[in-house]
C-alpha cells in the first residue's frame, strides 16, 4: 500500500518561527514510517516557502533554508493540483499531497490565512477551519461567542489602538469597571508576546503601551485568584475526547507570580463532580467556535465564591467595550438553557467557586514536549499515534 504523502508546513514570518522548527521536527521524526511520507515545506522570516528535502536535523538547527537542494514551492489554489507547484530554474514541477499538516505559529499560521488556502486548494488538512482559526485567535471574539453562548469567562474591556490619546479615560475606567489587579493581553498574540500583570496605575499604563505594540487591539482581563488547569480535546463531531486536566502550580504573592512549577501535576485530585464540568465545558467551547480536529482548553478554578456573570453584553464605553452580562447554562444533555440566569458549569461541587473558562486554543505546538502532546500521552496514547489518529481523521 502506497504511503500517504503529509506536507509538513512549518516556519514562518512571525516572532513563532523557532517553536514551529521544534514541532517540525518532532512531527517529521515521530510519523510511522510504515505509513507516512513527509513533505517538509518551509516559510523563511522573510515570508519564502520553499520544499526542503534535506535532514530533519537541519530544521531544528534553523540551517534548513541554506540548503542548496531547497526550491521554491507553492501551494496551489487549483484543487486540479492537490498540492504544491515546485520551481526548480525553469523546471516547474507539481508535488501531489494526500494532507496539509500545519505547524505554523503565530501570525498567519494561526489566524485562518493558511487554514483559507488549504481550503482552496481542496487538500485536506489538520486542524479547523479558517473561520473558527480566526475567532480563536483573536481573544475579542472567542470571549464574546463563548460569553454568548453561556460559557463563564473573566470580565474585560477592550480598547483600539485609536484611543491611546484618551489614556486617562481608559485607565479610569479600567479602575473603575475591571480593578485591580489585572492582566493586560494583546488581542490576537500567543500570551508569550505583549501580555503583562498590572496592580497599580503605573504598572497598567505600562503594560497596555506594550500590548499595543504587538497589536492595534488590547483586553484588560480581571484577576481571578485561583488554580489553572488545561485539558485537551480532540477527535471528531461524533467521536470527540477530552483528556484528564494538568493543573499548573503557580505561586501568587502580594501582586506578583513568583513562580511557576517546571512541570504541571497530571490527573490533580479533584472532585469528581468538577471534572465533568470540566470536560462539558471544553467540548462545548469546542463546537461552539467551531474547532475540529484538536485544541487546547484553559480554566481557572476561583478559590472564592463570584457572581454568576460572564462576557454577554458590550457595555457602552469611551475607550472601548466593557463586557459582562448573565449567562445561560448548560443542562446534562449538553443543551444550553439561555432563560436560565447562571453559567455553562455552573458553581464548583464545594459550592464556594466558580470554573471560569479562559482560553481556546485550536493550533496548538506538536513538538514532543507540548503540554497538548503530554496531556493526551498521559492518556495512554503514544505520540505517533496522536499523529496517526489526526491524519486518518483529516484524511
Amino acid at each position: 500500500m502506497a504511503k500517504k504523502k503529509v506536507a509538513v508546513l512549518f516556519g514562518g514570518a512571525s516572532k513563532e518561527y523557532e517553536p514551529s522548527l521544534y514541532s517540525a521536527y518532532d512531527l517529521i521524526t515521530g510519523l510511522p514510517q510504515d505509513k507516512y511520507e513527509a513533505v517538509p515545506i518551509g516559510i523563511t522570516r522573510a515570508a519564502r516557502w520553499l520544499f526542503y528535502p534535506g535532514s530533519p536535523s537541519k530544521i531544528l538547527s534553523g540551517e534548513w533554508e541554506k540548503d542548496t537542494d531547497c526550491c521554491s514551492a507553492i501551494l496551489s489554489p487549483d484543487p486540479m493540483h492537490r498540492g504544491f507547484v515546485k520551481i526548480e530554474g525553469s523546471d516547474v514541477t507539481i508535488q501531489r499531497v494526500d494532507t496539509v499538516f500545519s505547524v505554523l505559529h503565530g501570525k498567519y499560521g494561526e489566524c485562518g490565512h493558511i487554514q483559507g488556502l488549504c481550503r482552496l486548494s481542496g487538500v485536506p488538512y489538520i486542524g479547523s477551519d479558517h473561520a473558527s482559526a480566526a475567532v480563536c485567535s483573536d481573544k475579542i471574539l472567542t470571549k464574546l461567542t463563548l460569553g454568548r453562548a453561556g460559557v463563564t469567562m473573566p470580565k474585560f474591556i477592550y480598547i483600539e489602538r485609536i484611543n491611546l490619546d484618551k489614556m486617562d479615560e481608559c485607565v479610569c475606567e479600567v479602575e473603575e469597571r475591571i480593578g485591580y489587579p489585572c492582566h493586560v493581553k494583546s488581542a490576537s498574540c500567543s500570551p508569550s508576546f505583549g501580555s503583562s500583570f498590572a496592580d497599580d496605575r503605573a504598572s497598567l499604563i505600562k503594560g497596555i503601551k506594550l500590548a499595543f505594540s504587538h497589536h492595534h487591539k488590547i483586553i484588560v482581563e480581571e484577576h481571578i485568584e485561583g488554580r489553572f488547569f488545561e485539558c485537551a480535546v480532540y477527535g471528531n463531531t461524533y467521536n470527540l475526547h477530552v483528556t484528564s486536566p494538568a493543573e499548573h502550580v503557580t505561586v501568587y504573592s502580594g501582586g506578583t507570580y513568583l513562580c511557576k512549577a517546571d512541570e504541571p501535576v497530571f490527573s490533580p485530585n479533584l472532585p469528581a463532580e468538577i471534572l465533568a464540568d470540566m470536560e462539558r465545558v471544553a467540548k462545548y467551547a469546542f463546537m461552539t467556535l467551531g474547532c475540529k480536529s484538536y485544541a487546547k482548553v484553559g480554566f481557572i478554578l476561583s478559590n472564592t465564591k463570584v457572581d454568576n456573570k460572564c462576557i454577554t453584553t458590550d457595555k457602552a464605553s469611551s475607550c472601548g467595550a466593557y463586557c459582562e452580562g448573565e449567562a445561560g447554562n448548560i443542562n446534562n444533555n449538553g443543551d444550553v438553557n439561555t432563560d436560565i440566569s447562571g453559567t455553562i458549569n455552573a458553581e464548583a461541587a464545594s459550592g464556594n467557586s466558580v470554573l471560569y473558562c479562559t482560553r481556546v486554543q485550536n493550533v496548538c505546538g506538536f513538538g514532543r514536549g507540548n503540554m497538548f502532546i503530554k496531556l493526551i500521552e498521559n492518556d495512554g496514547i503514544e505520540y505517533s499515534k496522536i499523529l496517526e489518529n489526526l491524519i486518518e481523521d483529516a484524511v
